[in-house]
């Protein structure tokens, strides 16, 4: 990533991406094609809340997009 950067070289990525890869000082070149995980859950649970559920399971991988996700939930709690 970083090589790409320093030429000013794009990387796009086609699947899903964590929250951090949107940090433009870090990662000035990256560009990402689907929502990060957080603006998902963000809209997941705003839907959720517009029906009117108060209780639901999250089931997540233990990678980083499924830990960023998580996270995400508890901090919309």
């Amino acid at each position: 990533q970083q090589i790409l950067a320093v030429s000013n070289i794009p990387q796009i990525a086609y699947g899903p991406a964590t929250y951090a890869l949107e940090n433009r000082l870090i990662y000035p070149t990256y560009f990402g094609t689907h929502p990060c995980v957080r603006d998902v859950v963000h809209a997941s649970l705003k839907v959720m809340r517009h029906l009117g559920w108060r209780r639901f399971a999250v089931i997540h991988l233990l990678d980083y997009y499924g830990k960023d996700a998580k996270q995400t939930v508890k901090e919309e709690k």
